[in-house]
């Protein structure tokens, strides 16, 4: 037994030293990774994640850079919704009155406050997209798969920024961040034989360089004198983005 206690002592004494060690060693290896994922944090060209480094600017389009405090419809939104045109997201998500007879393809337009049409002002991206004849636009020319977010100002904001009583509406062109090509597809079908279809595909080409494709096709039949529709519509958006701070669109 004496020999067996003499034995182990130097085993006991050799492990606590060991124990101290790989204490110190998992430290050291703590810091390390730290140091480590400082420098990932810092630098992203340590890792090859993704060839996409630039993140679209969310705001790219926007009128405002700065807290938002008026309604702002975003594509998500829409998901749930039910809608053959633009105009029926303004009646489902506004107080607008529908100035419209449910034909589709027609001016159905929509008022603000008892305002006509041409006190509205529809913006792209920041820029005014009315009518220089009527003053106005006709709502479903506006593709509502090409809208990230659309922001709607009435009363006296519409006023000071849009100089329209009724209403200013802009509309955020989409935007995708995506290496493989993204597709969707958008299919609706209602009474006098309207069908309508809209088909998106995008993709970062490059870290600095996106583009965007869609169509949109709609048609119905003329149950009454004027009323049928067969339109057609085709977008492309080629996006430059130099800079995380930097994006212009095509």
């Amino acid at each position: 037994m004496k020999y067996i206690f003499l034995f182990l002592c130097p085993i006991i004494v050799f492990s606590s030293g060991l124990f101290d060690e790989i204490k110190k060693n998992d430290s050291l290896n703590l810091r390390d990774s730290s140091i480590v994922s400082d420098t990932l944090q810092v630098s992203d060209t340590t890792i090859a994640i993704d060839t996409v480094k630039r993140y679209p600017i969310t705001g790219h389009g926007s009128l405002f850079n700065l807290k938002k405090n008026f309604l702002s419809i975003n594509k998500r939104d829409l998901q749930l919704m039910n809608y053959a045109e633009f105009s029926d997201i303004i009646y489902n998500k506004t107080r607008a009155f529908k100035m419209g007879l449910g034909a589709f393809g027609q001016n159905n337009n929509y008022s603000f406050f008892g305002g006509m049409p041409n006190n509205n002002s529809t913006y792209i991206n920041g820029r005014n997209i009315n009518s220089l004849a009527s003053s106005f636009i006709n709502p479903y020319q506006v593709a509502t798969e090409f809208a990230e977010n659309i922001e709607v100002l009435t009363g006296s904001e519409a006023v000071v920024f849009g100089g329209k009583s009724g209403s200013l509406i802009n509309i955020e062109e989409s935007y995708y961040n995506t290496k493989k090509p993204f597709t969707r597809l958008w299919f609706a079908q209602a009474g006098s034989e309207y069908l309508g279809v809209d088909a998106t595909i995008a993709q970062n080409i490059s870290k600095d360089w996106t583009y965007m494709f869609g169509f949109r096709s709609t048609s119905t039949s003329n149950y009454f004198d004027n009323t049928w529709l067969k339109s057609w519509n085709l977008r492309f958006v080629l996006k430059w983005s130099p800079s995380d701070r930097t994006s212009i669109s095509l």
